[in-house]
């Protein structure tokens, strides 16, 4: 109904897609207390859900899909793999500080 009176206006919203990196910090420095936060696999389960194999059905981007009308999506960052042993895996990278 909403798209329909959208129309009935003449605005027509366009897809976008935006490339979401979620980046965990590891501290290990002076003062650590250890790592409190969720691993990058639960990381990515939260924001993508299903599209990196998780099961979080309620996640960033199945809402925004949803609440958008499937006109703004986000996806998870493309896998890369560096040299320096930091790499982008579903969406997210570690980092240690």
């Amino acid at each position: 109904e909403q798209q329909a009176n959208l129309e009935k206006l003449g605005r027509h919203l366009q897809t976008v897609t935006r490339s979401v990196l979620a980046v965990r910090i590891n501290h290990t420095g002076a003062g650590a207390k250890g790592n409190t936060s969720a691993d990058a696999e639960q990381i990515a389960n939260n924001l993508f859900g299903n599209l990196v194999g998780g099961t979080d059905l309620v996640n960033l981007h199945s809402q925004y899909k949803a609440c958008s009308h499937d006109k703004l999506l986000f996806t998870p960052a493309a896998d890369r793999f560096g040299n320096s042993g930091v790499s982008i895996v579903n969406g997210v990278v570690e980092v240690t500080a």
